[in-house]
């Protein structure tokens, strides 16, 4: 399964170095993913450090693009740019405060799999804190998924145009949910496949 993960950055300096190092611990095939980081416009050395880490891990990825935004305009618009860039078929919307396990690609692939063609959403748990989730304990089915961490099948996310960009931060995940569900696909919560999102306890 070949993976975009998209990130949206903004002074977001303290978490590139673990949040880059967790995935270099990745078992699954590193070779199959591209790093996609869009820029809001940091004033902090968060540029410099992206570039940095696309130039010393470069070729450990199929591919890592940088883009330099010229104005923040918010999360949802952040991840439809970071989006256009990559061309694999399923895009992980991952927060860059957020550190996976040595597994969690390799199980995520397992999932996407072995699921029907109805699913346009997964999205992974969240530890230690994430938003209150009700779901179905035996198909994971669920009405709405954080935007912190979830994969939208790539052309499920064009059908629907993205996020919508007039909301610039918070519930926009809540409206991509509430679109991919109008157009009739399903969402799946990964209740057992987790990683850490350090925002919440920050």
């Amino acid at each position: 399964m070949k993976l975009d993960i998209a990130f949206v950055t903004y002074n977001s300096s303290k978490w590139i170095d673990g949040c880059i190092a967790s995935i270099l611990k990745s078992a699954f095939d590193l070779k199959k993913v591209t790093l996609i980081f869009y820029d809001n416009n940091s004033t902090d050395n968060t540029i410099e450090l992206l570039n940095k880490v696309s130039s010393k891990y470069k070729n450990k990825f199929n591919d890592i693009i940088v883009v330099e935004g010229k104005k923040n305009k918010g999360f949802g618009y952040g991840n439809n740019m970071a989006a256009k860039y990559g061309n694999s078929p399923y895009i992980l919307f991952l927060n860059v405060d957020t550190e996976i396990k040595s597994d969690t690609l390799e199980k995520l692939s397992k999932s996407i799999e072995s699921s029907s063609a109805d699913v346009g959403i997964w999205e992974l748990s969240q530890r230690p804190y994430e938003h209150p989730k009700y779901y179905d304990p035996i198909t994971g089915e669920t009405s709405w998924a954080s935007g912190a961490c979830m994969v939208v099948r790539r052309d499920v996310f064009e059908k629907i145009k993205g996020f919508d960009k007039r909301i610039f931060m918070y519930c926009e995940d809540v409206e991509i949910s509430w679109n991919v569900r109008k157009h009739g696909y399903k969402i799946i919560y990964l209740f057992d496949n987790c990683i850490t999102h350090y925002s919440y306890s920050s």
